[in-house]
């Protein structure tokens, strides 16, 4: 008896308690209990919840609320009712939005870095044009030689098809699509450009618009290059420089605040000493005029003082005041520049370098919590790989169920993403299964996630079902051994 419970606590604390599970299987995010995951496998393994989803399996990972409003959209295929025309339109909505992200997004972004390098030839092109007109033509410019009649073709062309794109993400995502605020400008700028194309080109030729409304207009219109900052959400690669720029805003604007202050009180200073010189008409009128352009006025002093601060040429703002006034400003911007330009400039910059570390550490967070929420994808997908396999309802597969399970493309192409050996689908069933040849919803959700990965994972798959069955045949011997002795003593109790 002292053996067997020996042998039966050492089962117990391998599985890590009495809920029947191996402690080393469990992950770090399984063993928190704030895991509502974990909490909900916990507390109702058996159940499963069933969803009403039509049509074949679908396994790709997409993101929760891109997803469920893919599944909104895919549902209005099960209305039997319309016309083919409604139908036809229906099946293509469907289509579109499951390939939103990974076709249309793509394509968008390299009509928007075509249209960017367009917008760049056209300015090339204006340049020297206007080269010809003060004097600076070189031959060499003649290698772009492009019609203002052409680049504006190209531009209605761009505009036409960013409004294209407009319509079939309105179609797609209809009144939804205005959540997104980039969606809105992005929707502004291709009004804008329908505007510029359709109102204002035509009035700007008979000459019955005003010269600054164009002026104005045109403006806006340039901000339709500001398209090319979406295409930055496509190269995983800059979403670190992107979120450290993002999180250095901040510090950027009371750093500036910060230098202002000793810039303006720099150039009021200067500004107010060296007055008396500019006012004295014995003093060589080059000289005064030089001084009063750089510290004649508050914003022309504030100004000189940013330049001393960023430049790095402080010496030719200072040299003159030192030969033709006094040697003392000399300590007065020696001392400014110490201070200023070498200290407070240093430990700027090691808060910038701090904050942009601090994003880098949040962008690692951020991945790892994307790869929390891609297995929790993964669970839901098994879930209804489950669902789609239990024809009978019951939330047991049997084996003829798995093996057509195995049989099917979809979850073929999905089990081997999640790197599950499918050539051993005999084996891993009869480790899943129970005594009874069933497999129950909370063995197979278990399973399939731990048997993920290379053949090890399934060899400690089967170590742990062997040792379930002993524990339970451990259970058996313990419960009849008590028996045993139980018996013996009652004999020995009625001898006596």
């Amino acid at each position: 008896m002292k053996l067997i419970d020996s042998v039966e606590g050492d089962l117990h604390q391998a599985y890590g308690g009495s809920d029947g599970k191996l402690a080393p299987w469990l992950s770090a995010e399984e063993k928190e209990p704030g895991n509502p995951g974990t909490a909900s496998r916990a507390s109702n393994p058996t159940e499963y919840s069933h969803k009403e989803d039509s049509g074949d399996l679908d396994l790709d990972i997409e993101d929760d609320e891109e997803e469920l409003e893919i599944r909104d959209i895919e549902k209005d295929l099960e209305e039997p009712t319309g016309t083919v025309l409604q139908k036809f339109c229906r099946y293509t909505r469907a289509k579109l939005a499951r390939a939103e992200r990974r076709v249309l997004d793509v394509g968008v972004g390299v009509l928007i870095s075509l249209n960017t390098l367009v917008m760049m030839l056209a300015h090339q092109q204006m340049g020297y044009d206007a080269a010809r007109d003060i004097g600076e033509y070189d031959p060499s410019m003649d290698s772009l030689s492009i019609s203002e009649d052409v680049f504006i073709t190209i531009e209605e062309g761009f505009a036409l098809l960013f409004l294209l794109e407009l319509c079939v993400r309105l179609w797609i995502h209809r009144l939804q699509f205005f959540r997104n605020f980039f969606n809105v400008f992005d929707a502004f700028l291709v009004a804008l450009s329908l505007v510029d194309m359709l109102i204002i080109k035509p009035m700007a030729g008979s000459g019955r618009v005003n010269l600054v409304i164009l002026r104005i207009l045109r403006i806006l219109k340039l901000t339709r290059s500001l398209r090319v900052m979406r295409t930055m959400r496509l190269f995983s690669g800059l979403r670190v420089l992107v979120a450290a720029v993002s999180s250095f805003l901040p510090s950027l604007f009371w750093s500036m605040l910060f230098l202002t202050i000793y810039m303006v009180l720099g150039g009021l200073l200067i500004g107010n000493f060296v007055m008396e010189f500019i006012n004295d008409g014995g003093q060589d009128i080059d000289i005064r005029k030089w001084i009063w352009q750089h510290y004649g006025t508050s914003y022309r002093a504030t100004y000189t003082m940013f330049q001393v601060t960023f430049a790095g040429c402080w010496p030719s703002y200072v040299n003159p005041l030192n030969e033709n006034i006094s040697h003392w400003y000399s300590i007065f911007f020696c001392a400014y520049v110490t201070f200023v330009v070498f200290a407070v400039m240093r430990v700027i910059t090691a808060i910038f370098i701090k904050e942009t570390l601090d994003a880098a550490g949040e962008d690692h967070e951020v991945v790892m919590s994307e790869k929390e929420a891609t297995k929790q994808k993964y669970m839901r997908k098994l879930e209804r790989v489950f669902h789609e396999v239990d024809t009978s309802g019951d939330g047991l597969i049997s084996e003829d169920e798995f093996r057509s399970m195995m049989e099917d493309p979809n979850v073929k192409r999905f089990l081997a993403g999640l790197e599950v050996d499918l050539n051993e689908s005999h084996s891993l069933f009869h480790m899943l299964a129970d005594e009874e040849g069933q497999v129950s919803y909370s063995k197979f959700m278990e399973g399939m996630i731990r048997a993920h990965g290379p053949a090890k994972s399934a060899d400690v798959l089967c170590i742990r079902q062997d040792l379930e069955f002993i524990r339970k045949d451990l259970k058996q011997i313990k419960a009849a051994a008590h028996a045993d002795q139980d018996r013996e003593h009652w004999t020995q109790c009625s001898k006596s």
